[in-house]
Protein backbone atom coordinates (compact mmCIF):
# COMPACT_ATOMS: atom_id res chain seq x y z
CA UNK A 1 0.00 0.00 0.00
CA UNK A 2 1.67 3.35 -1.04
CA UNK A 3 1.81 6.31 1.05
CA UNK A 4 -1.14 8.19 1.29
CA UNK A 5 -1.38 11.89 1.03
CA UNK A 6 -4.23 12.25 2.69
CA UNK A 7 -2.74 11.29 6.06
CA UNK A 8 -0.62 14.50 5.74
CA UNK A 9 2.71 13.97 8.25
CA UNK A 10 3.57 18.19 8.95
CA UNK A 11 6.44 19.15 7.38
CA UNK A 12 8.40 19.68 10.11
CA UNK A 13 8.09 16.43 11.68
CA UNK A 14 8.46 14.57 8.38
CA UNK A 15 11.86 16.39 8.40
CA UNK A 16 12.23 14.53 11.67
CA UNK A 17 11.28 11.06 10.04
CA UNK A 18 14.10 12.04 7.45
CA UNK A 19 16.41 12.37 9.80
CA UNK A 20 15.74 9.45 12.05
CA UNK A 21 15.31 6.72 8.63
CA UNK A 22 17.94 4.51 9.04
CA UNK A 23 18.82 5.17 12.96
CA UNK A 24 15.87 3.98 14.14
CA UNK A 25 13.38 1.27 13.15
CA UNK A 26 9.81 1.84 12.58
CA UNK A 27 7.80 1.84 15.49
CA UNK A 28 10.10 4.02 17.66
CA UNK A 29 10.03 6.57 14.56
CA UNK A 30 6.01 6.32 14.83
CA UNK A 31 6.31 6.69 18.66
CA UNK A 32 8.94 10.02 18.11
CA UNK A 33 6.19 11.63 15.92
CA UNK A 34 3.51 10.61 17.36
CA UNK A 35 4.77 12.53 20.94
CA UNK A 36 5.90 15.27 18.98
CA UNK A 37 2.66 15.72 17.73
CA UNK A 38 0.38 15.61 20.74
CA UNK A 39 3.47 17.63 22.94
CA UNK A 40 2.42 20.26 19.99
CA UNK A 41 -1.61 19.63 20.79
CA UNK A 42 -1.66 18.30 16.89
CA UNK A 43 -3.42 15.43 15.91
CA UNK A 44 -1.85 12.29 14.80
CA UNK A 45 -2.91 11.97 11.46
CA UNK A 46 -0.86 8.90 9.88
CA UNK A 47 -0.32 5.24 11.25
CA UNK A 48 2.69 3.40 11.45
CA UNK A 49 1.91 1.57 8.00
CA UNK A 50 2.12 5.21 6.73
CA UNK A 51 5.46 5.53 8.44
CA UNK A 52 6.89 2.47 7.47
CA UNK A 53 5.51 3.00 3.86
CA UNK A 54 7.31 6.35 3.33
CA UNK A 55 10.40 5.94 5.01
CA UNK A 56 10.83 2.13 5.00
CA UNK A 57 12.34 -0.65 3.45
CA UNK A 58 12.70 0.63 -0.26
CA UNK A 59 14.75 3.29 0.83
CA UNK A 60 17.68 1.09 1.84
CA UNK A 61 16.81 0.41 5.58
CA UNK A 62 15.29 -3.18 5.45
CA UNK A 63 17.70 -4.33 7.50
CA UNK A 64 16.45 -2.11 10.93
CA UNK A 65 12.69 -2.82 9.77
CA UNK A 66 13.74 -6.66 9.78
CA UNK A 67 15.35 -6.72 12.96
CA UNK A 68 12.51 -4.97 14.76
CA UNK A 69 10.29 -7.82 13.08
CA UNK A 70 12.83 -10.51 14.20
CA UNK A 71 12.58 -9.26 18.01
CA UNK A 72 8.79 -9.11 17.74
CA UNK A 73 8.68 -12.72 16.54
CA UNK A 74 10.86 -13.95 19.24
CA UNK A 75 8.74 -12.20 21.89
CA UNK A 76 5.51 -13.67 20.16
CA UNK A 77 6.99 -17.05 20.06
CA UNK A 78 7.87 -16.72 23.79
CA UNK A 79 11.56 -18.11 23.16
CA UNK A 80 13.94 -16.74 25.67
CA UNK A 81 15.88 -14.13 24.33
CA UNK A 82 18.77 -10.80 25.15
CA UNK A 83 19.36 -7.68 23.26
CA UNK A 84 21.37 -4.82 23.13
CA UNK A 85 20.56 -1.48 21.42
CA UNK A 86 23.76 0.51 20.39
CA UNK A 87 22.86 4.21 21.42
CA UNK A 88 25.40 6.08 19.35
CA UNK A 89 23.40 4.04 16.41
CA UNK A 90 19.75 3.69 17.90
CA UNK A 91 20.01 0.46 16.37
CA UNK A 92 20.32 -3.46 17.81
CA UNK A 93 23.91 -4.14 18.30
CA UNK A 94 23.16 -7.63 19.66
CA UNK A 95 20.64 -10.38 19.89
CA UNK A 96 20.91 -13.97 21.28
CA UNK A 97 18.34 -16.52 21.37
CA UNK A 98 17.84 -19.86 22.62
CA UNK A 99 16.93 -22.36 20.13
CA UNK A 100 16.62 -25.43 21.91
CA UNK A 101 13.18 -25.59 23.29
CA UNK A 102 13.74 -26.52 26.47
CA UNK A 103 15.19 -29.68 25.60
CA UNK A 104 17.74 -30.70 28.73
CA UNK A 105 19.60 -33.60 27.03
CA UNK A 106 20.66 -30.28 25.15
CA UNK A 107 21.27 -28.12 28.10
CA UNK A 108 22.94 -30.95 29.67
CA UNK A 109 25.31 -31.59 27.20
CA UNK A 110 25.90 -27.76 26.54
CA UNK A 111 26.73 -27.85 30.49
CA UNK A 112 29.75 -29.91 29.40
CA UNK A 113 30.97 -28.22 26.42
CA UNK A 114 30.11 -25.52 24.31
CA UNK A 115 31.34 -24.66 20.76
CA UNK A 116 30.46 -21.04 19.60
CA UNK A 117 31.57 -19.24 16.42
CA UNK A 118 30.69 -16.29 14.26
CA UNK A 119 30.18 -16.59 10.81
CA UNK A 120 33.04 -14.99 8.51
CA UNK A 121 31.05 -12.53 6.67
CA UNK A 122 28.03 -10.86 7.46
CA UNK A 123 24.38 -11.65 6.23
CA UNK A 124 22.03 -9.32 4.18
CA UNK A 125 21.41 -7.00 7.80
CA UNK A 126 24.89 -6.43 8.49
CA UNK A 127 25.20 -8.83 11.27
CA UNK A 128 27.26 -11.61 11.78
CA UNK A 129 25.32 -14.86 12.68
CA UNK A 130 26.86 -16.85 15.52
CA UNK A 131 25.75 -20.68 16.64
CA UNK A 132 26.12 -21.83 19.70
CA UNK A 133 26.05 -25.71 19.44
CA UNK A 134 26.83 -29.20 21.60
CA UNK A 135 27.15 -32.56 21.15
CA UNK A 136 24.87 -34.78 22.70
CA UNK A 137 25.72 -38.18 24.34
CA UNK A 138 24.67 -39.61 21.09
CA UNK A 139 27.12 -38.18 19.42
CA UNK A 140 24.52 -35.98 17.30
CA UNK A 141 25.32 -31.66 16.89
CA UNK A 142 22.51 -29.94 18.80
CA UNK A 143 21.59 -26.08 18.26
CA UNK A 144 21.78 -24.74 21.54
CA UNK A 145 21.45 -20.90 20.57
CA UNK A 146 22.30 -18.32 17.95
CA UNK A 147 23.57 -14.45 17.71
CA UNK A 148 23.44 -11.54 15.69
CA UNK A 149 26.29 -9.10 16.61
CA UNK A 150 27.24 -5.81 14.62
CA UNK A 151 30.19 -5.26 15.94
CA UNK A 152 32.58 -8.61 17.10
CA UNK A 153 34.36 -6.73 19.83
CA UNK A 154 35.82 -8.17 23.57
CA UNK A 155 32.94 -6.13 25.19
CA UNK A 156 29.94 -7.45 22.69
CA UNK A 157 31.46 -10.66 23.38
CA UNK A 158 31.19 -10.36 26.68
CA UNK A 159 27.96 -9.10 26.60
CA UNK A 160 26.83 -12.18 24.53
CA UNK A 161 28.29 -14.84 26.78
CA UNK A 162 26.72 -13.56 29.85
CA UNK A 163 23.07 -13.78 28.19
CA UNK A 164 23.93 -16.88 27.11
CA UNK A 165 24.74 -18.47 30.54
CA UNK A 166 22.02 -16.14 32.43
CA UNK A 167 19.29 -17.23 29.00
CA UNK A 168 20.77 -21.13 29.86
CA UNK A 169 21.06 -21.29 32.83
CA UNK A 170 24.58 -22.44 33.49
CA UNK A 171 28.10 -22.19 32.57
CA UNK A 172 29.58 -24.64 30.37
CA UNK A 173 33.05 -26.41 31.76
CA UNK A 174 34.50 -26.03 28.42
CA UNK A 175 34.18 -23.98 24.86
CA UNK A 176 35.54 -24.15 21.93
CA UNK A 177 35.88 -21.93 19.58
CA UNK A 178 38.56 -20.16 16.56
CA UNK A 179 41.24 -18.27 17.33
CA UNK A 180 39.61 -14.81 17.41
CA UNK A 181 41.46 -13.28 20.29
CA UNK A 182 38.77 -10.79 20.99
CA UNK A 183 36.54 -13.99 21.69
CA UNK A 184 39.14 -15.51 23.95
CA UNK A 185 39.63 -12.39 26.00
CA UNK A 186 35.85 -12.58 26.41
CA UNK A 187 35.79 -15.64 27.74
CA UNK A 188 38.02 -15.10 29.86
CA UNK A 189 36.09 -12.14 31.37
CA UNK A 190 33.12 -14.03 30.94
CA UNK A 191 33.28 -16.86 32.37
CA UNK A 192 36.69 -16.82 34.49
CA UNK A 193 38.20 -20.24 35.02
CA UNK A 194 36.71 -21.39 31.86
Amino acid sequence: MPYNQDRLIPDDLAQMATVLKGFRPPGEIHMILSRAAKRSHRSVTWTQRDIQNRYGMQHGNANFWQTEELLKVLATDGRPHEYSINEDLGILDHLIWLQHDGDMEVVLSAKECIIFDNTFNTNSLRYKLGVFSTVDRFGYTRLVACTLMLHETREAFVSILCAFEKLLGTRPACALTDGDPWLADGIADAWHGC
